[in-house]
């Protein structure tokens, strides 16, 4: 009831009194206006303003099917013992809970306690949890305020790794039995002394002052690339994957290629700084994978717009289940600029898009399942 009906109900209750004479009619009516009135005055005392809340998390970067562990801490002064106060955290939809999301109180003797909960994440994402809900009244209701805090954190969530074994790192290139070609990793704009030319060398690198001075033929000498090794190149348009679970299988070849090659540096756009731990190089492509998400840009576009953001020389793991002939052509020209291409088809019925990535030379291997990342191999 709100304070109005309480104030009929009071009216009522002594006119009812009055007219049959009984003056515990008037008297009930009395006590009604008197209590409502009380619970008005506490009622406008309550202020969720004098509240304070604060989240602490387990962890901020899960995988899929794990949970951490959420408190939720409040501070602040009460506004006493007539008044109630629910505090509640808001929860996205597809987060399993054990425990209480909020906390019922009627004074604040207990709210420094707080509350705590776990919660699970099943599918790969982000998710925010929060604001944290305040709400304070009075005993009967007659006034209540709510405020919505601005804490909110977001976990993220990335798909299983499966460890990949040995047969996908056989070289210093991520894929593949060739032989390693150092000079694939050598950056031309560090040049850091000379050698001696070798057969092969090309005609633009050879250092002449060095030949002038030693008398005999030079090569220019450079430092190792300043990019990272490999780049995970992820097609994200959703029309080229038959559905979501083969996309999400996808995300799962991503991540454990992420995890398992120490060479892969980069996905989609984020580029790693030189000197990273290699625990902080594995937390900033998985918070990435957790973020991705499909769209209507055709992967050849993607690959178009991405392509100032390959290192040089580089190999570019590409992940798709689909791949048309438009992108099959940039994958081409990418190589044929010096790029190493390994791509990985996945999901069923891949055969035309390994036939177009093995015609342009690219390095090519199938996963139709979990278990077959675990025996992940490239053949040309």
């Amino acid at each position: 009831m709100n304070g109005f009906q309480w104030l009929v109900a009071a009216v009522l209750t002594a006119a009812g009194g009055w007219v049959l004479g009984t003056s515990v009619g008037i008297g009930v009516g009395a006590a009604f206006a008197l209590v409502a009135a009380f619970s008005w005055i506490v009622g406008a005392r309550a202020n969720p303003d004098r509240l304070l809340t604060r989240r602490d998390l387990d962890v901020r970067l899960v995988a899929a099917g794990e949970a951490t562990l959420v408190r939720i801490r409040v501070s602040g002064v009460g506004d006493g013992p007539f008044v109630w106060t629910r505090i509640r955290d808001r929860v996205p939809a597809g987060v399993e809970i054990q425990g209480s999301t909020g906390r019922f109180s009627i004074g604040s003797d207990d709210l420094h306690e707080g509350f705590f909960y776990r919660a699970s994440f099943m599918k790969r994402g982000s998710y925010r949890l929060g604001p944290v809900e305040i709400a304070t009244g009075d005993l009967l209701g007659i006034r209540t305020r709510v405020r919505e805090t601005e804490v909110s954190d977001e976990i993220l969530v990335y798909p299983k790794v499966v460890p990949i074994g040995e047969a996908a790192v056989r070289s210093t290139r991520p894929f593949g039995d060739r032989r390693s070609d150092k000079r694939a990793t050598e950056d031309p704009t560090r040049p850091v002394g000379a050698r001696k030319f070798e057969s092969g060398d090309a005609l633009k690198r050879i250092h002449w002052p060095a030949t002038a001075r030693s008398g005999n033929l030079m090569s220019r000498l450079y430092d190792g690339a300043s990019g990272p090794l490999a780049w995970i190149v992820p097609n994200l348009c959703r029309k080229d994957w038959p559905d979501e679970e083969a996309f999400e299988l996808g995300m799962t070849v991503c991540a454990s290629l992420a995890v398992g090659l120490s060479e892969v540096e980069g996905i989609a756009q984020t580029n790693l700084h030189e000197g990273v731990s290699d625990q902080a190089r594995r937390e900033t492509l998985l918070a990435t994978i957790a973020r991705l998400e499909g769209g209507e840009t055709s992967f050849s576009e993607r690959l178009i717009e991405e392509r100032p953001h390959f290192p040089w020389r580089s190999t570019l793991i590409v992940v798709v289940s689909r791949l048309d002939a438009d992108a099959a052509a940039v994958l081409d020209d990418l190589r044929r600029h010096g790029h190493g291409i390994s791509l990985v088809a996945v999901g069923p019925g891949t055969s035309v898009t390994m036939g177009r990535a093995a015609a342009i030379g690219a390095e090519v291997a199938r996963v139709e399942s979990e278990e077959g990342i675990r025996g992940l191999a490239f053949f040309r």
